[in-house]
């Protein structure tokens, strides 16, 4: 059973779009899955109990959630970004080694590693990456409420980090093909752990 149908069968008093308003606007905040479908229960339990229309008894979804004092439970702390940051640098590095081995081993050749532009790329991410930490609210906002405009911005991010690879002027490593691809892989070794373990903690949190 996915997310949405266990929310719609844990709230059946409740307007379905006024749910779905009120978790984007919790989710935008960073308040928890237990905190938002504690807020989401107690909301049914009134419903359920006097039949009256949500938006006369809770008024608007966005401003209902404005109103609670929820605590942020998403913001991450700095260790954790910092931790972010390092899982993103290890897998921009391993990611280029892992593909520039193996295109090397096709091409019989070794993989030519552009450091200016690798670092141009990491750099970037890793600003894109502490933004989202430090302001996750107002750039979730952006995305969510002006969607072409985001994918325009992101769009643009996108290609310019995949140029800063090639096109950029700087000293190119020469790594051989096989120890690009097993350096690569053990580079992203971690990075795939920490993925595990945030898929666990989602897991953990919807059960």
């Amino acid at each position: 059973m996915s997310i949405d149908d266990q929310i719609r069968e844990r709230t059946p008093h409740v307007d379905e779009d006024w749910v779905d308003e009120l978790v984007i606007e919790l989710r935008l905040k960073g308040v928890s899955g237990k905190s938002i479908g504690g807020t989401l229960l107690e909301v049914e339990a009134h419903m359920a109990e006097h039949g009256e229309e949500v938006f006369d008894v809770f008024g608007e979804a966005k401003v209902y959630a404005a109103s609670l004092e929820l605590p942020d439970d998403q913001r991450l702390s700095l260790p954790e970004v910092v931790r972010l940051c390092l899982v993103t640098i290890l897998a921009m590095v391993g990611t280029t080694l892992l593909i520039g081995g193996t295109a090397a081993v096709f091409t019989g050749g070794v993989a030519e590693i552009n450091l200016v532009g690798l670092l141009v790329q990491v750099g970037i991410v890793v600003v894109a990456v502490v933004a989202l930490a430090v302001w996750s609210e107002s750039l979730l906002r952006f995305i969510t409420e002006r969607t072409v405009a985001a994918i325009i911005v992101i769009g643009a991010l996108f290609a310019f980090v995949v140029a800063a690879a090639s096109l950029m002027p700087g000293p190119v490593a020469e790594v051989p093909a096989w120890i690009g691809i097993v350096l690569g892989g053990l580079l992203l070794l971690p990075v795939h752990r920490e993925h595990a373990a945030a898929q666990g903690g989602e897991s953990c949190e919807g059960g």
